[in-house]
């Protein structure tokens, strides 16, 4: 006598599934805005083919590429740490780079270097000093 009220059971509840399942295909899909506002950097980008309609990168988009090698070494009995690094520089643009500039945040431990606000001396040291550059 127990089984047919397990199986009338089960099948109640995979009618009643199947109902919320018919149910929620017959909704209204969400309104979605498909499109992208028009600003002037869009328009910009359209005329100059960095970016296409849907705004994907476009026949004339391109990136430089940039790779770092760093190797450090730490001397814990003078807390000094000497490294080198090594910077590898794709320019993939269409045009020649006249320069490239690199920003040094150097002596921002520096000892005697003016600052806002109060720094715990343990932070403070000797500064860095950069040795040789190749390029």
């Amino acid at each position: 006598m127990l089984r047919p009220v397990v199986v009338v059971s089960a099948l109640a509840t995979a009618l009643i599934a199947g109902e919320a399942r018919c149910q929620s295909s017959r909704l209204p899909e969400r309104a979605v805005r498909r499109d992208i506002p028009m600003t002037n950097s869009i328009r910009r980008a359209f005329a100059a083919g960095t970016r296409d309609s849907s705004g994907r990168p476009g026949r004339n988009y391109w990136q430089v590429r940039t790779d770092y090698t760093i190797t450090a070494r730490l001397e814990p009995s003078t807390s000094r740490i000497t490294g080198r690094e090594k910077i590898d520089f794709w320019n993939n643009s269409p045009d020649s780079l006249r320069s490239l500039v690199f920003r040094l945040d150097m002596n921002m431990f520096l000892f005697n270097v003016p600052r806002l606000a109060p720094w715990i001396p343990s932070e403070l040291t000797d500064g860095f000093d950069m040795l040789t550059t190749n390029c």
